[in-house]
């Protein structure tokens, strides 16, 4: 508590006002024999969190965040926090939520797609934008190979699915060619089990967010 008051509950890293997203995270790594004190701990919003721990040491890109460099992080804030009220002021309030989390609540969407998708019903498209981010701004590549490889089979059979969703418009209702693309579309929803891998997919991803390594 004291600790989340001294830095205004705002990230040691980005800086940004986290309000309750907030999360204290140990310097020097527990299993390494970090203690569980203030001295060793770190205010940081669930993004930085993350970016702190989902770095992949087997192929590694960028530069791994490091205990000494975490120190100087809170130092530097704290310090901050104390002395420049004008300084807070000007930093903008997180305006929307990082990728792993906005991942994550894609992920959940789509399971309740696949979860409501029976047989003759239509079915929605499945929302893929919060992929594509990740995609674009690299955000796969910081995550070792299990977990990038599970989202992106994940992902495959979305994209399948709502290509052939897509073609149903192209035929007229009630025609048996819009009915057999509608059946194909069903068969591979059903025959892929897509809410199995979107569940473990959104149980890795969790645990990236809030590991105490």
């Amino acid at each position: 508590m004291e600790l989340l008051a001294k830095c205004h509950r705002r990230c040691s890293i980005c800086h940004r006002f986290c309000g309750f997203k907030m999360e204290l995270d140990h310097i020097d790594p527990k299993k390494e024999g970090g203690s569980d004190t203030i001295d060793n701990a770190i205010p940081v919003c669930f993004e930085c969190h993350a970016e702190i721990h989902a770095y992949n040491d087997n192929h590694p890109r960028g530069r791994k965040y490091r205990p000494e460099e975490l120190k100087k992080h809170k130092a530097q804030w704290l310090e901050l926090c104390k002395s420049s009220a004008a300084f807070l002021a000007s930093v903008p309030p997180r305006a929307d939520v990082g990728p792993f989390q906005a991942l994550i609540d894609e992920l959940e969407f789509n399971r309740a797609v696949a979860t409501s998708a029976q047989d003759n019903q239509a079915i929605p498209l499945f929302e893929i934008a919060m992929f594509d981010r990740c995609v674009r701004e690299g955000i796969l590549s910081l995550l070792n190979s299990e977990l990038k490889s599970t989202i992106i089979e994940a992902y495959v059979i979305l994209k399948r699915v709502n290509t052939l969703i897509g073609s149903i418009s192209n035929f007229p209702a009630d025609t048996d060619s819009r009915a057999s693309t509608v059946s194909a579309a069903q068969k591979s929803l059903r025959e892929a089990q897509p809410k199995n891998l979107i569940e473990k997919t959104i149980t890795a991803l969790t645990q990236v967010l809030s590991r105490e390594d």
